[in-house]
């Protein structure tokens, strides 16, 4: 009985988890708690009346299921189900994509619960579900770990090292020319000293968000990154006037930041450099548009002077 119960909890806990993942700004009141919980608690009822009734299993010269089974093991697929269909349907449209990769391992989990659900049927001699449970559960610490070594927290972007990484394998692996674009907020300290540091977090995922927007329409998805402090780094694939195209979307979207702004506005500088040829450094490559970056700055410096 107690092994029904806690398979029902497990799956009511990863239940909730993916939940938070897949809506983590919505705090589900007491009355949705409630509802979603129901499957849960009717598995456990079935569990412990059938100590008595035995449709859920009993012991007859060893153990052996009951005609509840199928029932109790389709119940709690419900909770599956929901997650694989939502996950499905919100991975498709993310534009992030450290959000759209652990969407599509909300997907992976619950497929492979179910996936142990029905063999189990055909296979009652053997503790599938439970193997099935572990590995499952070891897969999602693994993911979570590896999120947390290569994802920025508070942006959602890759962080430094992934980028690192990506770069190095970009530049020695090309397929076409390749861009570095270093972008930096403007005046950000003027923000932090007089507003806060938490209105400066604020003005760092609104950046973060532009970018995703803007490289979410480009034809060539960009790989994008926080590269440290107010600095974030894109990598983009294709021809220079791809690349300007970009840029100009880039640069809309950070005004458009600025529609309900009353006491400062967010401006960016952008740097460039192109990497064509293999002997090309990382360190040289960021150098280089971060050489571009500053001097974009000493003229947007410049003409608010004047």
């Amino acid at each position: 009985m107690l092994f029904f119960i806690f398979l029902a909890e497990t799956i009511l806990s990863m239940f909730f988890y993916s939940e938070n993942i897949r809506k983590p700004k919505n705090i589900p009141s007491s009355k949705t708690i409630f509802l979603y919980s129901i499957p849960f608690l009717i598995s456990v009822m079935i569990a412990i009346f059938s100590t008595a009734t035995h449709s859920l299993f009993y012991f007859d010269n060893g153990y052996n299921r009951g005609p509840a089974y199928v029932i109790y093991l389709s119940i709690l697929s419900l909770y599956l189900l929901h997650l694989i269909v939502n996950s499905i349907i919100q991975a498709h449209s993310e534009i992030n994509p450290s959000r759209k990769q652990k969407l599509i391992q909300l997907i992976i989990f619950p497929c492979m619960s179910g996936l142990t659900f029905f063999l189990s049927v055909f296979f009652k001699n053997y503790p599938i579900i439970s193997i099935g449970l572990t590995l499952n559960l070891i897969l999602l610490h693994l993911s979570v770990l590896y999120e947390s070594i290569t994802i920025d927290p508070l942006t959602g972007l890759n962080n430094r090292q992934r980028l690192l990484d990506y770069i190095s394998d970009k530049i020695h692996n090309p397929i076409e020319d390749v861009y570095i674009a270093m972008i930096d907020a403007d005046n950000f300290k003027y923000i932090n000293d007089n507003f806060g540091h938490i209105e400066g977090d604020l003005v760092l995922k609104e950046i973060a968000d532009a970018l995703k927007n803007a490289c979410h329409h480009f034809k060539r998805r960009p790989y994008i990154a926080r590269y440290g402090g107010d600095e974030f780094i894109i990598i983009i694939d294709g021809n220079y006037t791809d690349i300007t195209n970009l840029m100009i979307a880039i640069r809309k979207n950070i005004q458009d930041l600025n529609t309900n702004k009353k006491d400062y506005n967010i401006n960016i500088s952008i740097g460039l450099s192109r990497c064509g040829d293999q002997n090309e450094t990382i360190t040289s490559l960021i150098h280089q548009a971060d050489q571009n970056l500053y001097k974009e700055k000493m003229l947007h410096k410049q003409f608010l002077q004047k």
